[in-house]
């Protein structure tokens, strides 16, 4: 499968220090941020993500972290245009206590 376009990622400078923070915390984060990187620079228009209201093209978008692999979910707010995508945000929710998968992330 080919895409037609392939957009440049954008990092706003504190998405990085949260990004290399995340790193240090969850050994596996530096493997599912490429894979979100990788995406998004394909497929910015996600099924499943939300727009923000009165801002064109912003999105936040969850991805599902997988226990069993060690990987945590991770949250997105990020904005696109043809040419590139500009990540405004990321966060690593805390497990709900009592929720079914909560645990150490």
């Amino acid at each position: 499968m080919t895409w037609k376009t392939l957009r440049t990622v954008i990092h706003e400078l504190d998405v990085s220090v949260l990004v290399d923070a995340l790193t240090e915390r969850h050994p596996r984060f530096a493997e599912v941020w490429e894979g979100i990187e990788w995406l998004l620079a394909r497929t910015p228009d996600l099924k499943g993500s939300a727009r923000r209201e009165g801002a064109e093209n912003i999105r936040i978008h969850p991805f599902a972290g997988d226990e069993l692999a060690g990987t945590p979910d991770v949250w997105v707010v990020y904005k696109f245009d043809d040419n590139e995508v500009v990540i405004l945000g990321v966060t690593v929710p805390d497990p709900v206590e009592g929720a079914e998968g909560a645990g150490d992330t």
